[in-house]
Protein backbone atom coordinates (compact mmCIF):
# COMPACT_ATOMS: atom_id res chain seq x y z
CA UNK A 1 0.00 0.00 0.00
CA UNK A 2 1.38 3.38 -1.25
CA UNK A 3 1.36 5.82 1.96
CA UNK A 4 0.02 9.64 0.73
CA UNK A 5 0.16 11.83 4.17
CA UNK A 6 -1.89 14.20 2.45
CA UNK A 7 -5.07 11.61 2.10
CA UNK A 8 -4.10 10.11 5.98
CA UNK A 9 -3.89 13.81 6.86
CA UNK A 10 -7.49 14.11 5.29
CA UNK A 11 -8.76 10.91 7.15
CA UNK A 12 -7.58 11.64 10.92
CA UNK A 13 -9.17 15.04 10.64
CA UNK A 14 -12.65 13.25 9.68
CA UNK A 15 -12.56 10.65 12.76
CA UNK A 16 -13.49 12.37 15.84
CA UNK A 17 -10.76 10.40 17.63
CA UNK A 18 -8.23 11.59 15.70
CA UNK A 19 -6.56 7.62 15.36
CA UNK A 20 -6.76 4.67 13.29
CA UNK A 21 -8.38 1.91 14.68
CA UNK A 22 -6.92 -1.16 16.06
CA UNK A 23 -7.79 -4.45 15.87
CA UNK A 24 -7.53 -4.92 19.80
CA UNK A 25 -9.49 -1.66 20.17
CA UNK A 26 -12.46 -2.82 18.50
CA UNK A 27 -11.80 -6.83 19.06
CA UNK A 28 -15.18 -7.76 21.80
CA UNK A 29 -13.66 -7.10 24.88
CA UNK A 30 -16.24 -5.86 26.06
CA UNK A 31 -18.58 -8.54 24.43
CA UNK A 32 -16.75 -10.65 26.40
CA UNK A 33 -17.65 -9.53 29.46
CA UNK A 34 -20.06 -10.09 32.28
CA UNK A 35 -21.36 -6.43 31.09
CA UNK A 36 -22.92 -7.57 27.73
CA UNK A 37 -25.34 -10.09 29.10
CA UNK A 38 -27.93 -8.65 27.63
CA UNK A 39 -26.33 -8.03 24.45
CA UNK A 40 -27.90 -10.59 22.21
CA UNK A 41 -28.35 -9.62 18.49
CA UNK A 42 -27.47 -6.25 18.54
CA UNK A 43 -25.67 -3.92 15.64
CA UNK A 44 -22.13 -2.55 17.19
CA UNK A 45 -21.53 0.33 15.04
CA UNK A 46 -17.34 1.27 15.10
CA UNK A 47 -16.55 4.56 13.18
CA UNK A 48 -14.26 6.28 15.23
CA UNK A 49 -17.53 8.94 16.33
CA UNK A 50 -18.68 9.91 13.16
CA UNK A 51 -21.80 8.77 13.71
CA UNK A 52 -21.85 11.26 16.90
CA UNK A 53 -20.51 14.22 14.34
Amino acid sequence: MLWDENLHRALMSAIQVHSPAQPEKISGIFLASDRASFATGGVFTVDGGQTAH
